[in-house]
């Protein structure tokens, strides 16, 4: 099973994925629907039907981890967390729908937005239901296969895959010696991504990674492992819901709140308060150590964006002059800047502590 110690956002990968969904009248006469409407939703299909909305999902995973998710979210709901969508079983309490050598599933519908990072509630109650839900997490034990998902302990073994993967992509633009603007800048950015990762493998190894996990694997708990604004939803009664549980691993908490601050902080100009006020959102609901804001510092420091970005302005040659997100591969840009700065300033706060 190929499952990654630490996800990325793909919005690419979603579009190739909804494409080969095949979606016919037998298949939905199989459902036994009456289908009125069916709308792509960024990793879902969103179908109104005569019994009413859900979401349906190509099962991507092994088929056992359909009934791992149902798991996970009937113990969160018995530890009193209900903000996820259900499962809907159909008949002999069936989950999945086979159908021309594919595996899909429906879920339950909410009405909403996705959360945006330009409003400060929505921010505010996303980290404070991400508290909530590694509070209602704890406990959790299952008699299916998971140990593929255990991440425990795994950080440096990520990180040294992901750094791998860095000078893979530098000896590549080195090789290939293109003639156009961004060959040098690419250069550079992945010589600094480089430093950065080493970095990270340092301040992981003077950390307390491995208290870190074995606080939180003895609470028995499991993580979102894809917490990012398109897996959380706010209706319109103000309240907030998760989906996406399909990625969940077992690892420590900290591992869910760097990758949405990290997220968050790209867009924000890496700010130091308002990355502190997002920590303190979380820290109400569910105390933190000195040794969740070091490994926090670890988070931040390694170059999770990368790929990503290697791709857009490399591989795919976008053209850089049109784009503001070019600052982020220009090491010498004010985002960078700003970057190196923030990482400097939380390294030290964190030691301080």
């Amino acid at each position: 099973m190929d499952f990654e110690i630490f996800t990325e956002e793909d919005k690419q990968k979603e579009r190739e994925l909804l494409a080969s969904y095949d979606l016919d009248v037998k298949f939905f006469k199989q459902l036994g629907f009456k289908i009125k409407q069916i709308v792509p939703e960024r990793n879902c299909f969103r179908i109104e039907a005569d019994k009413g909305f859900y979401c349906l999902k190509k099962m991507s995973f092994n088929d056992e981890d359909i009934y791992l998710m149902q798991e996970m979210t009937e113990h969160l709901g018995n530890n009193g967390f209900n903000n996820t969508f259900d499962i809907v079983l159909h008949e002999n309490n069936e989950i999945l729908i086979p159908y021309e050598g594919n595996q899909y599933y429906l879920s339950s519908w909410m009405d909403g937005r996705e959360s945006d990072y330009l409003n400060l509630l929505d921010i505010k109650n996303a980290i404070e239901t991400l508290a909530k839900f590694h509070i209602g997490a704890e406990g959790f034990q299952t008699k299916l296969d998971q140990e593929y998902r255990r991440l425990y302990g795994k950080w440096k073994q990520g990180f040294l895959q992901k750094l791998n993967e860095i000078e893979a992509a530098k000896a590549r633009v080195l090789a290939e010696n293109k003639k156009n603007d961004n060959t040098e800048i690419m250069i550079q950015y992945l010589t600094d991504c480089e430093k950065s990762a080493n970095h990270a493998l340092k301040l992981l190894d003077k950390s307390s990674y491995n208290y870190l996990n074995a606080r939180d694997e003895s609470k028995k708990g499991f993580i979102h492992h894809d917490y990012g604004l398109h897996n959380i939803l706010h209706t319109f009664d103000n309240k907030t819901y998760i989906g996406g549980l399909e990625s969940c691993a077992f690892d420590i908490r900290m591992h869910d709140l760097g990758y949405l601050v990290f997220r968050l902080m790209r867009r924000k100009e890496w700010d130091m308060d308002a990355t502190l006020n997002m920590i303190d959102y979380y820290n109400e609901i569910y105390k933190l150590e000195k040794g969740d804001y070091e490994a926090l510092a670890v988070y931040f420091t390694f170059p999770h964006d990368f790929k990503q970005l290697f791709r857009q302005y490399y591989i795919e040659g976008k053209d850089s002059e049109d784009l503001e997100e070019l600052e982020r591969i220009n090491v010498e840009s004010q985002y960078n800047q700003a970057r190196k700065n923030f990482l400097n300033e939380f390294e030290k706060y964190s030691e301080l502590l």
